[in-house]
């Protein structure tokens, strides 16, 4: 039984061998072929061309991290600054409008209607 496996698996061998020989050969005849070498000088153009987008991608995202990065070293106390008076600015400005919604919520209910608020006659009320 193991005599016969291992001869099975020599005559296999042998035959990819082979096999591998002849193939060997029809690759070598194909690639001396005019049209095949124009089909891989345009493959390996392609690829080539493939491979110059990613990496000129891939520099220029790093390039837009880099600028934003010297910004916010050489910036970020003005950048905080602002973001402050962003946030307060906003701030006060719910406030106005919660107390401007709250005060027309007082007269509509002391004058019994049910009233729908409009926004612009918030923002009008605000300045």
């Amino acid at each position: 039984m193991i005599k016969k496996t291992v001869i099975l698996i020599k005559e296999l061998g042998s035959e990819i061998i082979e096999n591998l020989k002849t193939l060997q050969g029809k690759i070598i005849s194909c690639i001396k072929k005019p049209e095949t070498k124009h089909q891989v000088i345009k493959i390996v153009g392609i690829l080539f061309a493939g491979v110059m987008a990613i990496l000129v991608t891939l520099w220029t995202v790093t390039m837009i991290f880099s600028i934003i990065q010297n910004i916010i070293e050489k910036y970020s106390i003005f950048l905080l600054g602002i973001f402050c008076i962003l946030c307060w600015f906003f701030g006060w400005i719910q406030t106005k409008k919660d107390a401007v919604l709250e005060r027309k919520k007082k007269q509509n209910c002391a004058k019994g209607r049910n009233q729908i608020i409009n926004s612009s006659e918030i923002f009008f009320t605000l300045f």
